[in-house]
């Protein structure tokens, strides 16, 4: 199974978080691999999931291409089995929609994220991805674990689930008319 993370974590994102789970999850890369758009192996090697185990070097489950063009990195997203998003639930996060989540359902790929802002109304729990139950790094790992038990065909069903999600909400197509109507109320 692959995940994806594209971007710069800052301080919203938590990725040590998503670091450690893969870490204990399965270091060897075997069956899980994360794939990373927007850190060097030098940025992932100042993770204190990295620096607690002594790494001087990624290990094989985690891949990182660096920093990409956006097309580069949604491919990388479209081709993962799911994006990650994990968030505190600060006001920061609660405000504002995360546009990875967007990017993601856009390319038909599911997300494994917590609930902050609105996303419960769009992430649904077994049909556009997985919730977490919070932003815990053993959350997380229950989730991952939960993401193994699936079907190629449950796999399958979250794409196009995903993917028509996007096309639903996201798709500024949508909204035209109505952005129309109401150009023509202002004077």
């Amino acid at each position: 199974m692959t995940l994806a993370y594209t971007g710069s974590p800052g301080h919203k994102d938590l990725f040590d978080h998503y670091l450690e789970a893969t870490l204990q999850i399965d270091p060897a890369g075997k069956k899980l691999l994360l794939k990373v758009a927007g850190l060097t192996e030098a940025d992932i090697l100042k993770y204190p999931a990295m620096k607690k185990r002594g790494l001087n070097t990624v290990p094989p489950c985690v891949h990182t291409i660096g920093k990409v063009s956006h097309d580069s990195a949604v491919a990388l997203v479209r081709e993962a089995d799911f994006s990650i998003l994990l968030r505190k639930p600060t006001r920061v996060a609660k405000a504002g929609f995360p546009t990875k989540f967007v990017e993601s359902l856009a390319v038909g790929t599911p997300v494994i994220a917590n609930i902050t802002s609105d996303l419960e109304q769009y992430l649904k729990d077994s049909e556009t991805g997985l919730v977490c139950e919070d932003y815990t790094v053993g959350a997380f790992i229950r989730s991952i674990e939960r993401a193994f038990k699936l079907s190629h065909d449950d796999f399958a069903i979250m794409r196009r689930s995903a993917r028509k999600i996007a096309e639903e909400y996201f798709d500024y197509r949508v909204y035209v008319d109505k952005f129309k109507g109401y150009l023509r109320t202002v004077k």
